[in-house]
């Protein structure tokens, strides 16, 4: 069933880096009558895509480790996170995700595999997640560090076995969305098996 929604108005707070737009709307409620006016926001933010990149000879997967500011407000900055970023206007997700892996891990990806798509925070932000998975038999002794100098991101790579997700997950060593949604993902879909 396709519930009404009114939109009286929508208009920017803030338009910088990221756009946070108010809205005035009414909708339809489950009992069919509409609300009265009411305000809402909107983090107004890019799709982004992301992969979890496993290693079928080490059955290991690959986090990326960097800072993040809005993180560090309220605990340690330093995050685990699968390789990800945004969809860049007119890119196909599996074009940025691939992109993403190369710029964070230098390894290369040509076709990943769509595990779903979600929203992160549906109560605040229009991002949309688009989730991979990818396998490699490349080199894991390449250089520990990636990111690109010109956005000044210093990221460190951790290959991770397979048997110390669940430990990790359960220890709240990883606290990153995404990066939960894909381990879960992974354990419910090869448990202790190698993929």
């Amino acid at each position: 069933m396709n519930h009404k929604v009114i939109l009286h108005s929508v208009h920017p707070l803030l338009d910088d880096y990221f756009r946070v737009d108010e809205a005035k709307l009414s909708y339809e409620k489950f009992d069919g009558s509409m609300t009265s006016v009411i305000r809402r926001l909107n983090f107004n933010r890019p799709d982004t895509a992301a992969c979890l990149l496993y290693h079928t000879k080490e059955s290991s997967i690959l986090l990326v480790k960097q800072f993040r500011y809005p993180a560090y407000t309220k605990q340690e900055g330093w995050l685990f996170e699968i390789p990800a970023g945004v969809v860049d206007k007119g890119e196909k997700p599996e074009d940025t995700v691939c992109r993403e892996v190369f710029e964070e891990t230098g390894f290369s990806i040509i076709k990943p595999n769509l595990i779903c798509c979600f929203f992160p925070s549906p109560g605040i932000s229009s991002e949309r997640c688009f989730l991979f998975s990818a396998r490699t038999e490349e080199d894991t002794n390449k250089s520990e560090i990636g990111g690109l100098p010109e956005e000044q991101e210093d990221i460190k790579k951790e290959w991770i076995h397979h048997n110390n997700l669940s430990s990790m997950l359960s220890n709240q060593e990883i606290v990153d969305a995404k990066t939960i949604v894909a381990i879960q993902w992974f354990l419910l879909t090869f448990g202790c098996r190698n993929p």
